[in-house]
């Protein structure tokens, strides 16, 4: 089996598997931390769910929180103390949000105000690289509200 010349690796995981305020690796904790210490060169996006998540971190304030924390970089380690840095390039990490009220159980956050906080993030200098939806069947049964929002976002 031949594979293509460039093999794309994303990966979309609960937000607590890439948790930068917390420096152990633990039950569901950083779980995703040394893929991303090991392999964040070849990762083109990383597009961790902001949803169905404890209510405080559903929140814009955290969610650009989040985001300063990956791309400043930080260091977990397992039980072996083993130690595994990350540092996440703005441009891969894509904020994911549900569509719709419906789309999940908590998380939803209107989609033009995830815009307002890509437009935020981008005035003090980090580009993301946008943000990724749960569930687009959703967003089309009720008109198309994520994409409407979508397509104000910057360039």
């Amino acid at each position: 089996i031949a594979l293509a010349p460039r093999v794309v690796f994303t990966i979309a995981p609960q937000m607590p598997y890439i948790y930068p305020p917390l420096d152990d690796v633990e039950n569901v904790n950083n779980q995703q931390t040394p893929l991303l210490s090991w392999q964040i060169n070849n990762i083109v996006a990383v597009m961790p769910q902001m949803y169905n998540q404890w209510s405080g971190w559903e929140t814009i304030a955290w969610a650009k929180d989040y985001v300063r924390q990956m791309i400043a970089g930080f260091d977990v380690h397992d039980a072996q103390h083993r130690g595994y840095p990350v540092q996440v390039p703005a441009s891969k990490i894509f904020l994911g949000y549900p569509s719709t009220r419906d789309a999940a159980s908590t998380g939803y956050i209107d989609p033009y105000h995830l815009v307002d906080m890509v437009r935020d993030l981008a005035r003090e200098g980090i580009a993301i690289g946008g943000l990724m939806t749960w569930s687009i069947d959703q967003d089309f049964q009720k008109g198309y509200p994520f994409a409407r929002a979508a397509a104000g976002l910057p360039r």
